[in-house]
């Protein structure tokens, strides 16, 4: 297994490599403070605990033994990538480097396409087949095979869920609910999030990919509401 980290700026020692911040408190961690954060992760475990009690904007690699692991914060500001070549792994920060590594490129219809309509790929896929990214919120484990799992998901996130079923049962009894009102603050809240991301509703398909996702979560939340409270679903044309 072989890493090529040269397009960001690294700071490294011994086996692990780090670049971007973390904020502690007040108190940004770059550099040697960025890998002292990481130098006592001796297993998997370990490392998604720090990753999961990371606040900020990174890309840290380890090379442990046989292995790899890679990781990005929740956002994958400090992209990852890793293909693999004649049964060897390679990791880099560069997509170009191991396209160029690679004896035949080609593209990936199905992220070709999600590219044209979006703007971006899908899941660790990316434009050129067989060249694939470290997700946001994942933990990439490279060996004799790839490995992958997340640290964050949203998707995969119950505590929303368990949390509203314990308001509800600290929630008054309404004698009756009226639909229209409720209509108006879920649409005044979606507003007011797209105005607070500084987002025009009509131009979707050039939002951040983090942004869809909120986005995703806050529709996805309010179906469950209306859903639960048995409301009248009305369908309109614009947001305002």
């Amino acid at each position: 297994m072989k890493c090529f980290l040269s397009k960001l700026s690294w700071y490294y020692s011994n086996n692990i490599r780090v670049t971007g911040f973390i904020l502690s408190g007040e108190k940004l961690l770059r550099e040697k403070e960025l890998l002292d954060y990481f130098s006592d992760v001796s297993t998997i475990s370990e490392f998604e605990s720090k990753l999961r009690s990371a606040n900020g904007q990174f890309s840290v690699v380890i090379n442990r033994d046989n292995e790899i692991w890679a990781a990005t914060d929740i956002t994958r500001n400090w992209p990852l990538f890793y293909t693999r070549i004649e049964g060897e792994f390679i990791l880099s920060d560069d997509c170009y480097r191991l396209a160029e590594l690679r004896s035949e490129n080609r593209f990936d219809p199905v992220s070709y396409n999600c590219f044209l309509a979006s703007g971006y790929t899908i899941k660790d896929r990316t434009l050129i087949k067989d060249i694939f990214q470290v997700e946001a919120g994942a933990i990439v484990i490279l060996a004799s095979d790839v490995k992958s799992s997340f640290y964050h998901n949203p998707a995969q996130d119950t505590s929303a869920d368990k949390d509203l079923h314990t308001e509800q049962k600290n929630l008054p009894v309404c004698s009756k609910v009226h639909s229209e009102d409720i209509s108006v603050h879920l649409k005044t809240g979606l507003l007011r999030f797209l105005y607070q991301e500084d987002l025009i509703p009509g131009l979707w398909h050039l939002w951040p990919q983090n942004i869809i996702q909120k986005m995703f979560f806050a529709i996805l939340t309010a179906v469950k509401i209306i859903m639960k409270w048995h409301l009248q679903w009305s369908r309109q044309r614009d947001l305002g």
